[in-house]
């Protein structure tokens, strides 16, 4: 017999790396964007580090993978998350706060319910809390695709993380067509992780709209 919430959560894989898309951050809390993939592996994952970098050398444009699971929310999800001190302090799903704690770190929203019992609607502003130097934490958008890479012959995960609003659509309806087009399938097809240039909108001086050329995460 299972124990009830422990012996059966269904099958996991361990995490031995992530995939970002940006430089690691500056003194000022920025890490500039990059046209390949910054792939960095668990402190104790040194033999397979050493495998990837034989594959893929320093700055990989693109890597081959197979996604773990057919369902897409076992290996794809996005959230609103703020954090402070490299800790997350709130989950928000755009409408709702799901997770936060509070200035003292204290738990005081969970599973989208308060100590009330009330679910909390996410602030206008956009603003989680304060830091210890009283400065707003914002939410910004997070996203994290579960990828195998095979060249590793593992039976683990990268995890794909990515802060960018156009990636996360992006990911997300490629992962929808694919699906579709696949009856159902999506585990163990050969794809490939790809940065790939397209024109987008974003905020410029003024308050105007300005198209830039973004490298943006791709998976064909």
């Amino acid at each position: 017999m299972p124990i009830k919430g422990l012996t059966d959560r269904g099958l996991a894989l361990p995490e031995i790396g992530q995939i970002r898309k940006g430089a690691k951050k500056t003194a000022g809390g920025i890490g500039s964007d990059l046209t390949y993939f910054r792939v960095e592996f668990d402190e104790t994952e040194k033999k397979t580090e050493a495998d990837f970098r034989a594959a893929y050398g320093a700055q990989p444009a693109m890597i081959r993978i197979i996604l773990p699971f057919n369902e897409v929310e076992r290996m794809w999800d996005a959230w609103l998350e703020a954090y402070t001190a490299g800790r997350m302090v709130a989950r928000s799903d755009g409408e709702h706060i799901t997770y936060q704690l509070d200035d003292k770190s204290d738990v005081i929203v969970h599973n989208g319910i308060d100590k009330n019992g009330q679910r909390v609607k996410h602030p206008a502003n956009n603003i989680a809390g304060r830091d210890q130097k009283g400065n707003p934490v914002k939410f910004k958008h997070t996203g994290r695709l579960k990828v195998i890479v095979p060249e590793l012959s593992r039976a683990a995960y990268l995890t794909v993380m990515t802060t960018s609003i156009h990636d996360i659509g992006n990911i997300s309806d490629q992962l929808s067509a694919f699906k579709e087009l696949n009856g159902g399938q999506l585990a163990g097809i050969p794809f490939i992780l790809r940065r790939r240039k397209k024109p987008i909108s974003t905020p410029g001086e003024g308050g105007t709209r300005v198209r830039r050329v973004k490298s943006l995460i791709s998976i064909e």
